[in-house]
C-alpha cells in the first residue's frame, strides 16, 4: 500500500509544479515602460548635450575677449542656473535684456591669466568678471609666469586677515595696471618709495558679499586699501 501511494505522489508533482507555475505572478515589460526608458535617456542625451555646447561658447567666448588660445583652457567647474532674464546676470549698463527667465550654466574656467566667470547658455555667453582686461597682458610686456603665484600669495595674505580658508575666498578679476611709483598707490607708512613707473596687476577678490583689492608688481602683493585684521 504504501509503495502504491508513492508511485500515485511521484506522477502527480509534474501536475502539481505547472499549477504552481500558473499561480506565480506574471512579470510583463510593457511598451509603455520601454517608452519611458527611452524619453529618459534621450532627455539626458540633450542635456549633456546643451551642457557641452554651453561650455564651447564660454571658451569661445573667454577665447576672444582675452585672444587667448582656448584649447589652453581649463575648465574647473560648471554649474546648472536659471537667471531672471537674458543677462545671464551679468547686465552691462546701457544694455537690454529679455525679461525671460533663461537657463543655462556658470563656467568657470581657469586661463594661464587666471580664473573666468562665464555664464553660458547653449545659444550665447556672458563673461561676469568685473573689469576683465580686453587685450592679452602680453602685449603690454607684464610677465605672466608668476601671476598664479601672485594671485595665490594674495589670496592666502586675505586668508590670514579673514582668518578663513584661502578656497572660500574667490577671484574676480585681475586688470594690468601701471602705477608712478614703488608704492603701487598703497604707500606703508616709513618705507622708500621710489618715482619710477612701475607695472602690475590690481586684483580683487570676494569672500562673504565683500570685495577686496590687492595690488602687484609680480614680486609684492599689497592689499589696497590696507585691511585690518579680523
Amino acid at each position: 500500500m504504501y509503495t502504491k501511494t508513492v508511485s500515485i505522489a511521484l506522477r502527480l508533482l509534474p501536475i502539481i509544479g505547472f499549477i504552481g507555475l500558473l499561480s506565480l505572478p506574471s512579470i510583463t515589460y510593457s511598451s509603455e515602460t520601454a517608452s519611458k526608458n527611452d524619453d529618459f535617456i534621450e532627455a539626458k542625451n540633450a542635456s549633456d548635450n546643451r551642457k557641452q555646447d554651453a561650455i564651447n561658447i564660454a571658451k569661445a567666448q573667454l577665447s576672444k575677449q582675452l585672444n587667448l588660445d582656448a584649447s589652453t583652457f581649463k575648465v574647473i567647474s560648471t554649474t546648472l542656473h536659471t537667471w531672471p532674464d537674458s543677462s545671464l546676470g551679468c547686465r552691462r549698463p546701457g544694455k537690454m535684456a529679455a525679461q525671460v527667465v533663461t537657463t543655462g550654466y556658470i563656467v568657470i574656467i581657469a586661463t594661464n591669466v587666471g580664473i573666468h566667470h562665464v555664464h553660458a547658455t547653449d545659444k550665447y555667453a556672458v563673461i561676469c568678471d568685473r573689469n576683465i582686461p580686453l587685450r592679452n597682458p602680453r602685449s603690454v610686456g607684464l610677465p605672466l609666469k608668476n601671476l598664479d603665484d601672485m594671485i595665490a600669495k594674495a589670496r592666502a595674505d586675505l586668508a590670514e586677515k579673514l582668518h578663513t580658508q584661502p578656497t572660500l575666498i574667490h577671484t574676480l578679476s585681475f586688470v594690468n595696471t601701471e602705477w608712478p611709483n614703488t608704492s603701487m598707490a598703497c604707500a606703508i607708512e616709513g618705507e622708500i618709495v621710489e618715482q619710477k613707473a612701475t607695472k602690475g596687476y590690481r586684483i580683487a577678490f570676494s569672500f562673504s558679499g565683500r570685495t577686496y583689492v590687492y595690488h602687484t608688481d609680480m614680486i609684492r602683493v599689497r592689499a589696497c586699501p590696507d585691511i585690518e585684521t579680523r
